[in-house]
């Protein structure tokens, strides 16, 4: 039998978990307000500290991401603004606005890095599977899945020779769809946990080997946007938007 202290225990805990979160929702709301009314005021410096109050909650989303990328622009602060808008496309792929202002960003980075596209068949390649979420492409999947089990099941079971036939070519075609649907669901579903995607946050030295005392490459302002392809102590293997591939210190970096 259940007794009555523990019962009581029991809601009061429930009851302090509710009030701890109406009171952090209550508090992201003040801060959100806070942030929007220094925007409109143009009072840039403050609606950042309000900005990053919010993600330091653990509250963010595609707009907000975008409108705190679009402060740091204002300020004329370019990794900040790049960091925040590449994570605003990052929640919202087709942002546009975010888009536009990313461009602006980069044009105000001290290290210019021309950007070589990949391979024409990769970028076809990602802006496919970017078309739909993860689970979007997962359902898709699963959906040619039972189709193949129908086809196989009529062409098992035909009713004439020509639904057997009809059956085999069904089967083939849906299976390829199935597998290029699991593809897309993988490749997008990588995309969206992905943390190799960088900006260097300090201007650093850019070094040939996981190591102070290799050749320097050169110096790398802050903004200059990379990808991460390996570790080793305190140092990451990046490369640059214009493949040039080299080593700098992980606490320089801040992942998008």
């Amino acid at each position: 039998m259940i007794h009555k202290k523990n019962i009581t225990k029991l809601l009061f805990s429930i009851l302090s978990i509710v009030s701890m979160q109406v009171a952090l929702i209550s508090q992201e709301g003040d801060v959100l307000q806070a942030a929007l009314s220094f925007t409109d005021k143009g009072d840039y410096k403050n609606a950042i500290l309000e900005y990053e109050k919010l993600i330091a909650l653990d509250y963010t989303t595609a707009e907000i991401e975008y409108n705190l990328g679009t402060c740091y622009l204002k300020e004329r602060d370019g990794a900040g603004a790049i960091i925040h808008l590449r994570r605003a496309l990052k929640f919202e792929p087709k942002h546009s606005a975010a888009q536009a202002n990313l461009k602006i960003a980069r044009k105000i980075v001290d290290t210019d890095i021309s950007l070589i596209p990949d391979f024409f068949l990769l970028r076809y390649w990602r802006n496919f599977y970017k078309m739909l979420s993860s689970s979007s492409w997962t359902l898709l999947s699963l959906l040619f899945g039972v189709g193949i089990v129908g086809s196989v099941y009529y062409w098992l079971f035909p009713n004439s020779s020509q639904t057997k036939r009809i059956s085999f070519i069904a089967g083939i075609a849906l299976s390829s769809l199935m597998i290029l649907a699991t593809l897309a669901a993988y490749g997008k579903y990588s995309n969206e946990i992905s943390i190799d995607q960088a900006v260097v946050s300090t201007e650093s030295e850019f070094y040939t080997g996981a190591d102070v005392k290799s050749e320097s490459l050169g110096s790398l302002s802050a903004g200059v946007e990379c990808t991460i392809l390996d570790e080793i102590g305190e140092y990451l293997k990046i490369q640059l938007r214009d493949k040039e591939v080299g080593w700098i210190l992980k606490d320089k970096l801040t992942i998008i």
